[in-house]
Parts: C-alpha cells; structure tokens; sequence
C-alpha cells in the first residue's frame, strides 16, 4: 500500500513538474488553454490508475496482442505456398498473353495475311515456349498456302530463336 501512495506522489509530481516547464515555454494565449487541457488530462490518469489498481477494476491487457494467440506456422507456410502458386499462375497466363499478342501483330505484317489467331504454351516452371498454334486467315484465295505458311513459319521461328516444328499452322 505504501509503495502504490509512493508511486502515486512520484508520478502526480512529474506530471505537474512537466505541466509547469510546459507553460514557461509556451507563449500565453490559445494553445495555453489546450496544454492545461491536456495536462489536466494526464493528472487525471495518473490519479485514477492506482485508484482503480485499489478496487481491482483496471484492465490489464498483454503488451503484445499476438501473445495470446496461437500461430500454427504450418497454416502460414500453405497460405504463403498457395499464394506463391497463384501468382505464378497469373504471371504465366499474362505472359502467354503478351507472346500472343506480339505473334499476333508480327504475322500480321506479312503479305498476304488477313487474321491471326495465335494460341501459346509454355512451360510454366521456366517461361520457354513449347508450341505456337496460329490459325491464319489468307487476304485471297490466290495466295499460295506452301508459301505462305514457309514465310511465316521462318520469321516466328526466327523471332522467337525456336525450330520450326515447334510452329503449328492451321490455313483457314
């Protein structure tokens, strides 16, 4: 009991010791109020905590809320592998995406070519294309298949540095 009235004397000293260090250095006028406001706060606290330790009605709450929780580090550990996965995923199909995208705009540029319809696979552990399947369009029917589907099966294959069997072309 003696050592909660000690602390009590010692913190309500520090508070109005700070409380009138505070004042001398703030010039008088609105924010003068305020700091009274606060301080007067602050007693209050200080006052009313052992108060409450008396009559056991202060609430003790652990400095660290996770403390009292359990973490299963394997459940963390799937979610972070089942994220990782998603991603991987995501980056897989925006990468197929943007090769299509691209095979698409570079057979266009050929003569002759109407429509491209490029399809991609790739292997998803190291991003290496595996196939391309274009589904070409001609402009005319005059336009000769053999020779249209030799051009554009040597500047994919030379683009993308891949061996021609690798390019699959279907004539519409």
């Amino acid at each position: 009991m003696l050592d909660l009235l000690r602390t009590m004397v010692i913190n309500i000293s520090i508070v109005v010791l700070l409380t009138l260090f505070l004042e001398l250095l703030i010039p008088s006028g609105e924010l003068r109020r305020y700091l009274r406001l606060v301080m007067g706060l602050l007693l209050f606290s200080v006052v009313l905590n052992p108060v409450l330790t008396i009559f056991n009605l202060a609430q003790t709450e652990p400095v660290f809320a996770w403390d009292s929780y359990e973490i299963d580090a394997t459940q963390v550990v799937k979610e972070g592998e089942d994220l990782a996965q998603t991603w991987q995923n995501q980056a897989s199909l925006d990468y197929n995406s943007q090769i299509e995208t691209q095979t698409n705009q570079l057979v266009t540029e050929i003569t002759g070519v109407a429509a491209v319809d490029a399809k991609v696979k790739t292997d998803s552990q190291t991003g290496e294309i595996q196939k391309i399947i274009l589904s070409i369009k001609k402009k005319s029917k005059e336009v000769e298949n053999t020779g249209l589907k030799k051009a554009i099966a040597q500047k994919v294959a030379g683009y993308y540095n891949l061996d021609s069997n690798r390019i699959e072309i279907n004539m519409i």
